[in-house]
């Protein structure tokens, strides 16, 4: 239950659809230069773009 998002709370679902995305804090990690981690409502992996604000992205090592 600790690493899947909390999908019974609305109101966080709610901020993701609006894009109001909040990481997971305990598994953001720092990759060169912006920080990635899953966001608590969601689950999608998010980026920071700067102070306080997260988007979604697609890892461009995902890609076949």
């Amino acid at each position: 239950m600790g690493d899947q998002p909390d999908r019974l709370s609305g109101v966080l679902n709610l901020k993701c659809l609006f894009g109001f995305h909040r990481p997971v804090r305990s598994k953001v990690v720092r990759k060169l230069m912006y920080y990635t981690g899953p966001c608590q409502g969601c689950g999608k992996p998010i980026r920071r773009l700067r102070r306080g604000r997260w988007h979604v992205y697609r890892d461009n090592a995902d890609r076949d």
